[in-house]
């Protein structure tokens, strides 16, 4: 069968994800990311209703934490990525759907050791100022993202500290989102 670039024609019941080209299966991997940062914004939002926004964003914390963690290995398993450097994470924070998915990022390598990623694009920021959300957009930029960026540092080392060097709010949707320090000490 030759490479699909989407899957528009008539339904085929051999079909597998494989029969797609590059571009499509990049396609769908952005759509996943979208859709698994989609599906935690529903979950919020119900748990909020239900049992109040302090519970949902205490659970929230959680379950990033959790995901953060098993994203992390997975992606390494994955793509048979090793080591336990920045270097290592970096290249886990380059393929994984709840990073490289939803934000557009530069790494920027002092050595194995240490690195600065800038986000450029941010998919919940854009949410956020979209919406007016100065409030949440704090809670998760300058709370959740922080710890979300330490477990994942920390699946690959306990020893990787992560620091903001800039974080938003940010004065014009062109300036960059935020950016972040990784070092191995």
């Amino acid at each position: 069968m030759a490479e699909l670039s989407d899957y528009s024609g008539e339904f085929q019941a051999d079909f597998k994800p494989q029969h797609l080209s590059k571009d499509a299966i990049t396609q769908m991997w952005l759509a996943a990311s979208f859709m698994y940062l989609k599906m935690d914004s529903h979950w919020f939002q119900l748990v909020a209703k239900r049992f109040g926004e302090s519970v949902a964003w205490e659970l929230s914390q959680e379950a990033w934490t959790k995901s953060a963690v098993a994203e992390s290995k997975r992606c390494a398993e994955a793509l048979n990525i090793t080591g336990n450097d920045v270097a290592t994470c970096f290249k886990v924070w380059q393929t994984a759907p709840g990073m490289a998915g939803i934000c557009e990022c530069d790494f920027e390598m002092k050595n194995r050791n240490h690195g600065i990623v800038t986000f450029k694009r941010c998919g919940p920021l854009e949410h956020f100022e979209k919406h007016n959300d100065e409030q949440r957009m704090k809670l998760v930029c300058h709370t959740l993202e922080k710890g979300y960026f330490e477990d994942y540092a920390h699946a690959i080392n306990p020893r990787i500290t992560v620091k903001s060097l800039l974080l938003p709010p940010r004065k014009s949707p062109k300036d960059i989102a935020c950016q972040w320090e990784l070092e191995l000490e």
